[in-house]
This record gives C-alpha cells, structure tokens and sequence, in this order.
C-alpha cells in the first residue's frame, strides 16, 4: 500500500513507463513537479486488465520535507484522462 505500493503497480502495469518533468518548483519545505508519465498498459493497473494502449498521464505532485525527509506527499493525476485513453469510458465521454 501507501506511494510505494502505488508506485510499483504503476511500474507494473506499465514497465516502459518513462517520465518527463515539466515545472519544479521549491518554496519553503515543499516541492512541486508537474510532470507527465508515458507508457503501453500491459499489465493490470487500478484494476484495469491490460489493454496494450500507449498512455500519457499529467500528474502534479507536491513534496513536504522535515529536514531531507518526505513528510507528506499529495498528488493530482489525470485519471480521467487515463481511463479514456485505455478505452474504459464510452466514446465521446468527457469530463464535467
């Protein structure tokens, strides 16, 4: 469970993953990333069966330190995005 759990999966689900930052920020003790993580769905991910679709997910993350540790992580992902790219929402969907 928890990021790293997360983060396997991810690995998992799509082990050509590659990741491309597209803003960093650091203010205080936080870090922001904007980010855009690429990949084929080859294996199970959120539940998903694989589909072989090519995926790309913004995600936007922010990072908060205590000294050189990571205290709290939040993140916000394009799930939408993702699920209609891996052909789970019916065509023509879109977001509100």
């Amino acid at each position: 469970g928890g990021p790293k759990g997360r983060i396997a999966e991810r690995n998992a689900a799509f082990p050509d993953l590659t990741v491309e930052i597209l803003d960093l920020f650091a203010a205080g003790e936080r870090v922001v990333t904007h980010l855009v993580w690429r990949g084929a769905h080859t294996g199970t991910y959120g539940g998903v069966a694989p589909t072989g679709a090519r995926v790309a997910v913004r995600d936007i993350a922010i990072w908060r330190f205590a000294g050189d540790t990571v205290v709290e992580i939040s993140t916000l992902q394009d799930q939408f995005g993702l699920l209609a790219q891996v052909g789970v929402l019916p065509a023509g969907t879109r977001a509100a």
